[in-house]
C-alpha cells in the first residue's frame, strides 16, 4: 500500500470533477489552483468531452443538461 492515498482528483474522472467546479462558479477550470493540479490535457479532454455533450458551452456556462 502506498504511505498516502492518492489525491481525489487523480482518481475521479476528470468531466465530474470539472463540471462541479464551474457548478460552484469557477467558469474556467484550467485556471484553478489545485493542490495536485491534473495534466492541463487532461482537464482539456475532460472540458471537451462536457461540451461534446452539451453539459456546458464553449464559455465554460453550465446549460441545463450539465445541472
Amino acid at each position: 500500500m502506498h504511505p498516502q492515498s492518492m489525491p481525489e482528483i487523480r482518481r475521479v474522472h476528470l468531466g465530474q470533477a470539472m463540471l462541479k467546479l464551474m457548478m460552484l462558479g469557477i467558469s474556467n477550470p484550467r485556471e484553478f489552483d489545485f493542490v495536485e493540479a491534473p495534466p492541463h490535457d487532461a482537464v482539456d479532454s475532460a472540458l471537451a468531452v462536457l461540451r461534446e455533450l452539451d453539459a456546458c458551452d464553449s464559455k465554460g456556462q453550465i446549460t441545463e443538461v450539465g445541472v
